[in-house]
C-alpha cells in the first residue's frame, strides 16, 4: 500500500498554484503546509487552497516533522540553500528547474539526498509536453530510423524583459537566461541526443541594464552530443511566439510545434519522387486539421468543465509531477538529480564563453535568503549606507522619499529630482540590477514593501516629502485589492502622519473617474465615480485609496495632494496600453469603441514634471488634479503611428459597446456554468467608461502647478511612440549630395527628415559649393557629418574620379542626389555601382524656366534610368519625368512636401516691424522666398504698386539673395518704402507667415513651394502665378485666385478682391488649412520617406 504523501509547498509564488492544482488531483496526497518568508503571501495562499499550516522558514518545517515531501519553488539561486537541509532531514524534494545555478550546487544536493536517504526530483516539465511525447513515441517506434540531427528553437516574449524588471534573477548574470529559459529546449535535446560532448555558442542582442551588468537576449548554440548533433536558437523578448523541435532521422523527420501542441511526421513512401511529395503534403495537411480540431475541442470541453484541464502546459506539469511520485512509490524512473545535474552542466558549457566576459573579482549579486531562519533581510546590494531595520537613516538629510521609484513613472521622477540636485530615498520591492541612474550617490535605495509598516516608518522618518507611486502586490479579488493596495496606502498615510511630513503626493489614475459621457467636462474637482462598485478592481482600488486619503486629510490633517495621470506613454513603458483596448497578442487591438475620440494621453516626462511641481507648489494640499497632456491622439491614430514605428502590421478593431457587453456576458455565463460563483456580472458602465470619451479641462493644474505639458505633436510622437522603435545594430548611412546646402526648399525638407528620424540613420552631406548655411536647421546631437569638397567646374573626368574616390571611401548604404547640380554623382554610380541611388528632383533653375534643355533631358533619361527611385514633390514634375524624360513609371515616386500644421495652427496678432508703420487696419500681403531671378519678386512689387492707395495695404518680403539690391533700388526709386518692406533672412519665418492676411507667389518657375504650404497651414489665402503645382495645392475654393502664367492684370484683380473682402480672406484661408491638414501634414511625408528608405535599405 502506498504511504500518504504529506506535502509542503516551499515558496508561494506564481508557479505554486499550478503545483497545487496538480497535487489536489493525485491519489494519497495531502498538502499540509506552505512556507514563505513573505508571511502574508503564505497566509493568502493557504486560505485560497485550504492548507492547514503556514511556515516562515524551512527550519520550522523540519523541526515539526510535518511532511515527507516538499516542493521547492523558490528562485534558482536559493535551491541549494532551501533544499539541502530538507534532503538531509530525509524529506523527499521536488525541485523546480533548473536544479541549481552550478554543477557544484547540484553535486551538493545529490550528496544531501544520499545522506538523508531521500529522493530528489527535478521538474523538467518540457519533457512531458504532449506534443513532445507524441514525437518521442515516433522516434521510439523507429519510424524515422537512426536520429541524425535536432533543430530546436525558442522565440518567445518575455514579460520581465519587456517590463524592464531587471532585478529578476535571470538577468543578474549572462548565463542565467540559459539556466532559466534555455533548460526547456536543452532538456529535450539531452533526452533525445544524450549528454553534451562539444559546443559552440554565439550571442547577440546585448542589454546593459546597469553598470557592469550585461546579458544577451539571443543565443545560437551548435552542439555535438553522444547520440546526435543539435542546434538551438533561443531569442527572448520577441513579439511572435514560436517554440518547437525538428528531429531529422535517416528515413524521415518529425516536427513539433510546442506553442500549438502539434507534431507531424514526414517519412519515405513507396511512391516515386514526384508523388511522394504529394503524399507527404496530403498527410501533413490532414494531420494539421485533425490535431487542430482535437485541440480546439479539448479547450472548449475543459473550459466548460466537461473534461479535466487539458492545456499543454498544465498537462506537462501534471505528467512531470505524477511521474515523480509514481517513481518514488514504485521505484520507476523519473527525472532525478542526475538528469537535472547533467542539464545544468550543459548550460555551464554553453555559457562558458559568455560568462568569461564577467570580471572574476565581481561577486554574484544574489540577495540573501530568509529561508533557513527568520533572520533580518539584507540591505540592497547597491546601498551599503545603512541597514533599514538596525541602522539610522537620519544621519543624512534627504529631500524626498519616492515609494515605487524604480517603476515606469518612478524612474522618470527620480531623474527629474536628481536634475534638481535633490537627495532622495527610493523604496521598492526589488532593488537588484537597476540602471545606472539609481547608482547616483544622492540616492538611498531601500528594499521593502508598503505592507511592512516598520520599513515604512523608518524610511519616512525625517523626510519632508513623500511621493507614493506603489500599487501593492495587487490581486484578483476585491478582498486582495483591499489587503494590498488600500491597506498599503493606509500604512503609508499613517507613517506620514506619525513622522509629521510636510506633503504626501499620491499618484492615482483617471480610471477612478466616470469617463463615459461625451458632454461631461472633467476637472480636478470631479469626484470619483459614484457607482465605483460597478467598475474594475484597479479603478475601485485607486478610488478607495483616494477616499481614504481625503478622509485622513479631513480628520488628521494629512497634507496630501492627489494626481491622476491619464494614459501615460514614453520610454520605459509598454506601448500596448490598456487605455486603447484589449491587445490580442500585441498585433490586434480590440477597441473600447470606434476609436475616433481623442484620448487623454500624457508623456511620462510631463507626469514627472507635474509630480515635481506638486511637491513644492503653494495651495495644493487637499486638492486633486488630472494630469492630461495637450496632444490627444485617437486610438486609431496611435495604433497607426505605433505600427509605423515598430514596422509591424498592427490593427485597431473598432467595437460597438453593445457587442462588447454581449461578449462579456457570454464569458460570464460560461464562468457561472462551470461553477465560478465569484464571477461578477459584467458592468456596462465600466465598459462605457473605458472608452474615455469625456473631455478634460486642465486649466487648474496648469494654473496651480505652473505646469505646461508638451504641445508639439511631433515632439509628443517622438517621445511617446518613436522611443519604442527597435534600434538597428548600426544606423544605416545616407550620403546626401547638393550643389549647395544653402537655405532652400530641398535643403529645409532634408533637415526636417534628418531631425525626424533622429539616430535611426547616419548622414553625410556634401555641398559642392561649400555653402552649408542650412545646417543651422538641424537638431544638435545627431550623427551628421559635413564633408568639404573642392569641385572644379568643367573638369568632367577629374570630377568623375574625385566623386568615385569619395564614394569608395565613405561607402554609404544609400546615395541621395538632389537636382541637376548633383546628377554627376548619379552618373558615377551608374557606371560603377557602389550603392543604391535615389534622386530627388525639386525643379529647375532660371536657365530652364521657359523650356528644358535637350542635352539635360537626354542626360536625365540616361543617367536616371537605372536609379532605384526618382522622387518628385509635384504632379507637374511627375508628368515631366514620365513623359519628357521617359522614365519608367515604377521608378518615379510622387512624395509631396509636408508641413507642421500644428505649428501654424494659431494665428499671430498684427505685425510689428521696427521703423515701419503697420496698424491692425492695414492688411498685409507677404511672401517668403530666396531672392533669385526666377522668383520674380519684382513682378510682385510692380503689381502691388499698382493697387489703389485707398486699400492702405502693406507688402512684406522675407528672404535674402542675389536680387536684394535690385529690389531695394526699385522700392526706393518708386518711393514705395512706406508700403513695401524687405525684411531680409529669418531663420524661422513662421511668426511672420502666421500674421499675414494674404500670401502671394510671383515665381516664373516652381514645383511645390514649401512656403505656400506653410501659408496654407497658417490659414492664409493664396494669390499668384499658376506655376508648378500651386493651383493643385490650394483648396478648390482658392484655385480661382491663382492667375494664368505671366497675367499680371489678373494677379492685380485677385489681390484687390481679397484685400477689400476680409470674410472672403478668412473663408479661403480656412479651406486651405483644411486641405493642408488632410494632404500635406508632415507626418504623411515622413511615413512616405521612411517607407522609401527602408524598402531599399
Amino acid at each position: 500500500m502506498t504511504a500518504m504523501h504529506r506535502v509542503c509547498i516551499v515558496g508561494a509564488g506564481y508557479i505554486s498554484s499550478f503545483h497545487m492544482e496538480v497535487l489536489q488531483g493525485l491519489p494519497d496526497t495531502q498538502v499540509v503546509g506552505v512556507c514563505d518568508t513573505h508571511l502574508e503571501r503564505a497566509r493568502s495562499f493557504a486560505e485560497k487552497w485550504a492548507i492547514p499550516k503556514v511556515f516562515r522558514s524551512v527550519d520550522e518545517v523540519i523541526t515539526g516533522q510535518w511532511c515527507n515531501f516538499a516542493h521547492v519553488l523558490v528562485p534558482p539561486h536559493l535551491h541549494r540553500r532551501v533544499a539541502e537541509p530538507l534532503l538531509k532531514a530525509g524529506i523527499n524534494v521536488f525541485l523546480e528547474k533548473p536544479m541549481g545555478v552550478s554543477s557544484e550546487e547540484c553535486d551538493a544536493l545529490m550528496e544531501a539526498a544520499r545522506m538523508g536517504n531521500a529522493h530528489l526530483g527535478v521538474n523538467h516539465n518540457a519533457l512531458f509536453h504532449p506534443a513532445y511525447l507524441a514525437a518521442k513515441e515516433q522516434l521510439r517506434a523507429n519510424r524515422l530510423g537512426h536520429l541524425h540531427h535536432l533543430i530546436s528553437f525558442l522565440n518567445v516574449p518575455l514579460r520581465q524583459l519587456s517590463d524592464k524588471q531587471f532585478g529578476h534573477w535571470m538577468f543578474q548574470l549572462p548565463q542565467n537566461l540559459v539556466l532559466e529559459q534555455g533548460v526547456h529546449p536543452l532538456s529535450q535535446i539531452y533526452d533525445l541526443a544524450g549528454p553534451l560532448i562539444d559546443v559552440h555558442t554565439m550571442t547577440s542582442g546585448l542589454h546593459e541594464p546597469g553598470p557592469g551588468r550585461r546579458f544577451y537576449d539571443t543565443w545560437q548554440i551548435s552542439m555535438i552530443c553522444e547520440k546526435a548533433t543539435a542546434q538551438l536558437f533561443m531569442s527572448l523578448g520577441q513579439d511572435f511566439p514560436a517554440s518547437g523541435l525538428i528531429a531529422i532521422g535517416e528515413d524521415g523527420l518529425v516536427q513539433v510545434d510546442l506553442v500549438h501542441n502539434r507534431s507531424f511526421i514526414q517519412s519515405k513512401t513507396q511512391w516515386p519522387e514526384f508523388y511522394d511529395a504529394f503524399q507527404n503534403e496530403k498527410n501533413l495537411a490532414r494531420e494539421v486539421a485533425k490535431q487542430s480540431l482535437v485541440n480546439l475541442g479539448r479547450y472548449l470541453l475543459s473550459t466548460l468543465r466537461m473534461i479535466p484541464r487539458s492545456d499543454p502546459f498544465f498537462l506537462g506539469m501534471k505528467n512531470s509531477i505524477a511521474a515523480f511520485y509514481e517513481g518514488v512509490d514504485h521505484e520507476k524512473r523519473f527525472i532525478d538529480g542526475k538528469v537535472g545535474s547533467d542539464i545544468v552542466r550543459m548550460c555551464e558549457r554553453i555559457s562558458r564563453e559568455v560568462a568569461g566576459e564577467i570580471p572574476p573579482d565581481r561577486p554574484r549579486a544574489h540577495p540573501r535568503s530568509l529561508w533557513a531562519s527568520a533572520s533580518l533581510p539584507e540591505k540592497s546590494v547597491f546601498s551599503e549606507k545603512a541597514d533599514l531595520l538596525t541602522g539610522d537613516l537620519s544621519k543624512t538629510s534627504y529631500d524626498a522619499l519616492v515609494i515605487g521609484g524604480t517603476g515606469f513613472i518612478g524612474s522618470h521622477l527620480v531623474k527629474r529630482l536628481l536634475a534638481a540636485n535633490l537627495r532622495i530615498k527610493v523604496l521598492a520591492r526589488n532593488t537588484q540590477i537597476l540602471p545606472s541612474l539609481f547608482h547616483d550617490p544622492r540616492i538611498e535605495l531601500i528594499s521593502g514593501d508598503i505592507a511592512d509598516e516598520e520599513v515604512l516608518r523608518k524610511a519616512i522618518k525625517d523626510v519632508p516629502i513623500v511621493v507614493h507611486l506603489a500599487q501593492g502586490s495587487g490581486g484578483d479579488s476585491w478582498d486582495e485589492i483591499k489587503k494590498s493596495m488600500v491597506a498599503g496606502t493606509r500604512n503609508v498615510a499613517e507613517a506620514c502622519i506619525q513622522n509629521g511630513i510636510r506633503r504626501l503626493i499620491y499618484v492615482s489614475t483617471i480610471a477612478c473617474l466616470y469617463l463615459g459621457e461625451k458632454g461631461r467636462l472633467i476637472t480636478g474637482r470631479t469626484r470619483r465615480d459614484p457607482k465605483i462598485e460597478k467598475r474594475g478592481l484597479y479603478a475601485r482600488g485607486k478610488a478607495a485609496c483616494e477616499e481614504l486619503l481625503n478622509q485622513l486629510h479631513q480628520e488628521k490633517n494629512l497634507p496630501v495632494c492627489i494626481l491622476r495621470p491619464g494614459i501615460v506613454i514614453g520610454e520605459g513603458g509598454s506601448p500596448f496600453h490598456s487605455g486603447l483596448g484589449q491587445f490580442n497578442r500585441d498585433a490586434h487591438c480590440i477597441g473600447w469603441n470606434d476609436g475616433k475620440n481623442p484620448l487623454p494621453f500624457v508623456l511620462v516626462e510631463d507626469v514627472a514634471e507635474a509630480i515635481f511641481s506638486a511637491m513644492y507648489a503653494d495651495s495644493v494640499i487637499g486638492k486633486s488634479y488630472n494630469v492630461v497632456g495637450e496632444v490627444c491622439l485617437s486610438a486609431r491614430e496611435y495604433i497607426n503611428q505605433l505600427a509605423r514605428v515598430l514596422g509591424r502590421p498592427l490593427k485597431y478593431h473598432p467595437q460597438s459597446l453593445l457587442k462588447l457587453h454581449c461578449l462579456e456576458i457570454g464569458k460570464w455565463l460560461i464562468k457561472r456554468g462551470i461553477g465560478r460563483k465569484d464571477a461578477s456580472f459584467p458592468s456596462y458602465r465600466d465598459l462605457k467608461s473605458r472608452g474615455l470619451v469625456s473631455p478634460f479641462d486642465g486649466s487648474d493644474i496648469k494654473r496651480d502647478l505652473k505646469w505646461t505639458p508638451t504641445q508639439d505633436r511631433a515632439q509628443f510622437i517622438s517621445q511617446g511612440i518613436e522611443v519604442h522603435r527597435k534600434k538597428d545594430p548600426a544606423p544605416r548611412h545616407l550620403l546626401h549630395i547638393f550643389s549647395t546646402f544653402g537655405i532652400g526648399g530641398p535643403q529645409v525638407r532634408t533637415c526636417q527628415l534628418i531631425n525626424h528620424f533622429g539616430s535611426r540613420y547616419k548622414h553625410t552631406i556634401i555641398a559642392m559649393d561649400g555653402n552649408y548655411a542650412c545646417k543651422t536647421r538641424l537638431k544638435k546631437g545627431l550623427d551628421v557629418e559635413f564633408v568639404p569638397l573642392r569641385v572644379e567646374k568643367k573638369k568632367v573626368l577629374k570630377n568623375f574620379l574625385l566623386f568615385r574616390r569619395v564614394l569608395s571611401k565613405i561607402k554609404p548604404d544609400l546615395l541621395v542626389t538632389y537636382n541637376w547640380g548633383a546628377i554627376e554623382w548619379g552618373m558615377v554610380n551608374r557606371f560603377l555601382p557602389l550603392c543604391p541611388h535615389i534622386h530627388m528632383e525639386d525643379g529647375f533653375g532660371p536657365d530652364e524656366r521657359a523650356t528644358q534643355k535637350k542635352l539635360r533631358v537626354w542626360a536625365r533619361r540616361f543617367f536616371l534610368s537605372q536609379t532605384y527611385k526618382i522622387v518628385v514633390p509635384s504632379k507637374t514634375l511627375q508628368r515631366i519625368a514620365l513623359q519628357v524624360w521617359q522614365l519608367k513609371e515604377g521608378s518615379v515616386a510622387y512624395i509631396p512636401n509636408g508641413v507642421d500644421c500644428e505649428k501654424y495652427a494659431k494665428r499671430n496678432p498684427p505685425l510689428k516691424v521696427p521703423g515701419w508703420e503697420v496698424y491692425p487696419s492695414h492688411p498685409v500681403v507677404g511672401t517668403v522666398a530666396i531672392l533669385r531671378k526666377e522668383k520674380n519678386l519684382l513682378r510682385l512689387i510692380r503689381v502691388f504698386s499698382k493697387l489703389s492707395p485707398d486699400l492702405d495695404a502693406r507688402l512684406l518680403i522675407v528672404g535674402d539673395g542675389p536680387e536684394y539690391g535690385n529690389l531695394s533700388r526699385y522700392i526706393e526709386e518708386n518711393k514705395l518704402h512706406e508700403r513695401v518692406k524687405l525684411l531680409g533672412h529669418l531663420e524661422d519665418p513662421s511668426d511672420v507667415i502666421k500674421a499675414l492676411d494674404i500670401f502671394a507667389i510671383s515665381s516664373d518657375t516652381e514645383q511645390m513651394p514649401l512656403s505656400v504650404l506653410e501659408a496654407m497651414a497658417a490659414g492664409c489665402p493664396i494669390v499668384g502665378m499658376d506655376v508648378g503645382d500651386v493651383k493643385e495645392m490650394v483648396s478648390p475654393e482658392n484655385s480661382a485666385y491663382i492667375s494664368p502664367k505671366f497675367d499680371e492684370d489678373h494677379f492685380k484683380r485677385m489681390l484687390e478682391k481679397l484685400l477689400v473682402d476680409k470674410p472672403l480672406r478668412l473663408y479661403l484661408g480656412e479651406q486651405n488649412r483644411i486641405k493642408c491638414r488632410k494632404f500635406f501634414e508632415k507626418d504623411l511625408m515622413f511615413q512616405a520617406y521612411e517607407k522609401l528608405y527602408d524598402l531599399k535599405l
